[in-house]
């Protein structure tokens, strides 16, 4: 069957369709002044039919005119294999079909096993390619590095080191059995003791000019062509992590009550407490605060529901519109005060009189499998009541987290106020959302219930 390209959510990384769907073809072109030369790729699914001249557009329409409505469309050829893909991609707030796909296909109930078996023949047939490709890039490279590796003398070390003729002698030694005689033993030892003498030299000062003379040239050596070796069982070593990752595509998710959660969840509640989540019974007892797949994705509705439990421990899940969900845990002092401040101007958290210490609250990537405390002194949380609609909403740590009132332009800077020293990160603005800029598409916030943390 013929391969074809779609597209995903993020209108723009190609992915390969999976065969078990009807791959059914049509041909529209795009009506839209100056796109006519354009195919019809997606379907515009705005309620506001005024500002649309046509829910048939295409990739210059996306990008160009209707840019800011890329939450909105459905793409037309996942639409054609199977109707339900229709809301998959869009992100409509308080809509109950809406909230039916996205729970739909985050239990990815359309995949079949045929759909695996595809899978994974594809990753077998990239993964045997990638590693032709990179057997051809070690062996060009060792063939520069064997051309550097000859102009280097080593034959007077190689005569100090050389074992052939005891190894000779080791052999004849071995076949006479498991007993041989005192004096066949006192000859192996006479000559192994001639062998060490040797090593150890007292002519050292001769050596030492030949080892300078090696050094010298090791180091000219090396500025050019460093033989890694090591690095091959390493990669084999992160190739069977991976692996055993993959391993787990089927597992349970015991944190049921949020749609954007992973399996991923589990360590997150298991830093909070591993004794208490690590039973069933009381993950259900966290409890909902703000939805916004349930009452949508305002600012005003969430900081209501947050003014009812300023008090709580609360765990805030954000999903960004190139799919990274992370989020973060905020653990209240009450023998002390709450660790959360009320407004950006202030400078002390609210009901604190001295700088907070923070022991408890972290933020965390399920989409990375990672979690990073906040620092000690830093404050896990500013909300800001007095916010407009379009101001600096929430601060996680110091700016490691920043949520703007109209969840567009959200910024990260891990590191300032949270601990990641135990990941490899190479840009801190990035590593959190995969952009520098981003935009939050869907929000959940709990609570969680402090007489478990006891």
């Amino acid at each position: 069957m013929e391969q074809v390209q779609a597209y995903n959510e993020n209108l723009h990384l190609p992915y390969q369709q999976l065969p078990t769907k009807k791959q059914t073809k049509i041909k529209i072109y795009c009506q839209e002044y100056g796109h006519r030369d354009q195919k019809v790729e997606y379907i515009n699914l705005t309620r506001e039919n005024d500002v649309v001249k046509s829910r048939l557009q295409c990739i210059k329409c996306i990008n160009g005119p209707y840019s800011h409505f890329r939450q909105d469309v459905a793409i037309l050829k996942e639409i054609l294999s199977d109707s339900l893909n229709v809301l998959k991609n869009t992100q409509f707030q308080g809509n109950l079909c809406q909230e039916f796909s996205n729970l739909y296909h985050y239990l990815n109930l359309d995949v079949t096993k045929d759909d695996i078996e595809f899978k994974f023949a594809t990753l077998k047939k990239e993964i045997v390619y990638q590693i032709e490709e990179c057997k051809k890039e070690v062996l060009k490279s060792y063939d520069n590095y064997y051309q550097i590796k000859e102009q280097i003398d080593i034959n007077h070390f190689r005569e100090i080191f050389n074992f052939e003729d005891l190894k000779k002698e080791l052999y004849k030694y071995a076949q006479k059995g498991p007993n041989p005689s005192p004096k066949d033993q006192k000859e192996i030892n006479d000559q192994l003791n001639k062998y060490v003498e040797k090593l150890h030299a007292k002519e050292q000062d001769k050596l030492q000019i030949q080892f300078e003379k090696f050094k010298k040239k090791v180091n000219e050596f090396t500025e050019k062509k460093c033989f890694h070796y090591y690095k091959l069982d390493q990669g084999m070593e992160s190739i069977q992590k991976i692996i055993e990752e993959m391993k787990t595509t089927f597992s349970p998710n015991l944190f049921t009550k949020s749609e954007l959660s992973n399996d991923n969840i589990t360590e997150v509640l298991k830093n909070i407490n591993t004794k208490v989540y690590s039973e069933t019974s009381n993950v259900e007892k966290i409890t909902p605060i703000y939805s916004s797949i349930h009452e949508g994705l305002n600012y005003k509705k969430m900081l209501q529901k947050l003014k009812e439990e300023v008090k709580s421990d609360q765990l805030f899940i954000f999903k960004s519109s190139n799919s990274q969900t992370f989020g973060a845990y905020i653990a209240s002092d009450n023998s002390s005060g709450n660790l959360r401040t009320t407004n950006t101007p202030l400078p002390q958290p609210m009901n604190r009189a001295t700088p907070p210490v923070n022991q408890k609250s972290f933020l965390f990537s399920l989409s990375k499998k990672e979690i990073y405390p906040i620092k000690l002194g830093v404050t896990s949380l500013t909300i800001n009541w007095l916010a407009n609609d379009n101001d600096l909403l929430l601060n996680f740590g110091n700016n490691d987290l920043n949520i703007l009132s109209t969840f567009k332009q959200c910024k990260s800077q891990l590191n300032s106020g949270s601990i990641t020293s135990n990941y490899k990160i190479g840009n801190y603005e990035m590593h959190l959302a995969n952009a520098l800029e981003f935009e939050i598409i869907a929000l959940q916030i709990f609570k969680i219930p402090q007489e478990t943390q006891k």
